[in-house]
């Protein structure tokens, strides 16, 4: 398989498996805004964030990737105890949510999905 062949394979792959991701990070998101110390909500979403970063890497969306990096390193420092989850911390992930999922339905602005290929 070519390069070019990979790349369009790897973007299918990962839009495919979109949905399933806000799915549950939106699942997750709600159920940590009921309980914001909840340690294993704070993982789940994570969890949800390392996946997206990762499969966006190997699709070629560099912005998305950095997103849920910027995302991930958040969670850490909630996890450590550096931080607290709060509302701001609650608002920029559903945001990260819906341009996820307005990408799943063609809606999302091109420039959070611009590809590094």
């Amino acid at each position: 398989m070519g390069d070019d062949a990979l790349a369009v394979r790897l973007r299918a792959i990962f839009t495919d498996e979109l949905d399933e991701q806000v799915q549950q990070l939106n699942e997750d998101l709600l159920a940590l805004e009921r309980a914001p110390g909840d340690e294993e909500l704070l993982r789940a979403v994570f969890r949800v964030m390392h996946t997206l970063k990762g499969a966006s890497r190997a699709a070629g969306f560099p912005l998305v990737e950095a997103l849920c990096h910027a995302l991930e390193n958040e969670l850490s420092r909630v996890r450590d105890g550096g931080l607290c989850w709060g509302a701001r911390r609650s608002r920029f992930c559903s945001r990260l949510r819906t341009h996820l999922a307005k990408r799943e339905t063609g809606y999302a602005p091109d420039s959070l999905f611009r590809t590094s290929r």
